[in-house]
């Protein structure tokens, strides 16, 4: 009986897990502009930051004058994105309301950098 108990709990935790990634996974698609970065130095202006997330788990950052391909993947609430011959970059998705989403950094100094879907 105690087993059955705790297999049930591991596969309801495990369902709900699968959920929130899924969530994220769903909201994150389309396109997305910087509207502000809470906490950057020398300052917060991000205006020419586009993300484009697609559902095949491919995205395009466009910086400026530079453009960027990678693919990304969603950990529970963290977003992963790799581009080729860099290192991953990380960050955690704080919340996605509407249209808007919130991000966090995970290095030092935290910043977090508020997007509007386009």
């Amino acid at each position: 009986m105690i087993i059955r108990k705790f297999l049930f709990l591991i596969f309801l935790l495990l369902i709900i897990s699968c959920n929130y990634d899924l969530k994220y996974y769903k909201d994150i698609i389309g396109q997305w502009q910087c509207v502000t970065v809470e906490n950057r130095l020398p300052s917060g202006d991000c205006s020419g930051e586009i993300f484009q997330f697609n559902d095949d788990h491919i995205f395009t950052q466009i910086d400026g004058a530079n453009l960027l391909n990678g693919s990304y993947k969603i950990d529970g609430n963290k977003l992963h994105r790799a581009m080729p011959g860099s290192p991953v970059i990380s960050v955690r998705i704080k919340d996605i309301v509407g249209d808007t989403m919130w991000w966090e950094s995970l290095d030092e100094p935290k910043s977090i950098m508020i997007l509007a879907k386009t």
